[in-house]
């Protein structure tokens, strides 16, 4: 069981619906956390089984970020705002060295 789920403000009462999947806890954690942020409750399910048995992660579904059912598209939208963002923001120099030292090899 979920930790997050006994000290959070969703209501267990309605369906959760996943809203987004991830392969690490770390990923899923920042999305989570834009979320409430956000005012939207939301929690993670399967976390610690996929920490745990990482390599079978894919078989789990990986780790989800569930909200209930009457925010699911504020929350997608919200996901797919934070994603652009992201992908919009430049590695760290020395990273991104690392990276294209390893392309040319």
């Amino acid at each position: 069981m979920n930790d997050d789920l006994l000290t959070s403000d969703i209501d267990t009462s309605s369906d959760l619906v996943t809203v987004a999947s991830f392969d690490d806890s770390v990923s899923a954690s920042l999305v989570m956390n834009r979320l409430k942020h956000a005012g939207l409750p939301a929690v993670l399910s399967q976390e610690n089984v996929v920490t745990w048995f990482w390599y079978l992660s894919n078989a789990f579904g990986g780790i989800g970020v569930q909200v209930n059912s009457k925010d699911a598209e504020a929350a997608r939208c919200l996901i797919e705002q934070h994603e652009r963002l992201t992908a919009a923001v430049p590695l760290p120099r020395r990273l991104d060295l690392k990276l294209k030292l390893k392309q040319k090899r």
